[in-house]
């Protein structure tokens, strides 16, 4: 949901054989048509290395070196890469600098994914570290922007995290469109008739029950 006509958050999906999948989410600093171009740029550097051979860690590596050359006037991207393995049950990971995303367990138990590196765009010669974590049946994950968190009331009040967590552990075990469905109503339940100051973006991967 862009905060103006055009918005600076990004999120991507694509397959990287016939057990694996590429997902992403990632937030540029600034809102209208500059953030959007970063981010296309983005968008056209992340898929150019994703060839299912490199590991996550260098793929951001990669991504960043480009984005340091291209980005100008101090703007950066902050980004979440990850593959999950439908196979093997695993999710690899990579996150430069963005919000924790949440994997929620099926006890409701919430693990966030943080290892990584520095955000992308600033620092050419930066280097990452991959994280790795279970991914199956019953589990499932949320990837946001910080334009949910940081979401203000009338009163300047934001929504922050100690209202996500404890909303994402009871609407984790829905469907991916009704925990999302769930996720901005509450949202826009906080704001009231406050006007949205940022672009709203979220992801739900849920493994298949069946």
């Amino acid at each position: 949901v862009p905060a103006r006509q055009v918005g600076g958050d990004y999120y991507d999906y694509f397959p990287l054989g016939e057990d694996r999948i590429a997902i992403t989410i990632a937030a540029v600093s600034g809102k209208g048509v500059p953030a959007a171009i970063l981010m296309s740029n983005l968008q056209a550097t992340l898929r150019a290395f994703c060839d299912g051979v490199r590991p996550a860690a260098e793929i951001v590596r990669n991504v960043n070196q480009r984005m340091s050359l291209a980005s100008s006037g101090g703007k950066f991207v902050t980004m979440f890469y990850a593959e999950i393995d439908r196979s093997t049950h695993r999710l690899r990971f990579v996150n430069a600098g963005h919000n924790f995303p949440y994997v929620r367990r099926p006890d409701g138990h919430l693990e966030t994914l943080e290892t990584g590196g520095l955000i992308v765009g600033l620092f050419p010669e930066a280097e990452y570290v991959e994280g790795e974590t279970t991914f199956g049946k019953g589990d499932a994950l949320l990837m946001f922007s910080d334009g949910l968190p940081e979401a203000m009331d009338t009163l300047g009040g934001q929504f922050g995290e100690e209202r996500l967590e404890p909303l994402w552990r009871e609407v984790g075990g829905a469907s991916a469109g009704e925990a999302i469905a769930r996720l901005f109503d509450e949202i826009e339940r906080f704001r009231g008739s406050a006007s949205q100051s940022d672009d709203m973006t979220a992801v739900v991967v849920s493994p298949r029950r069946s």
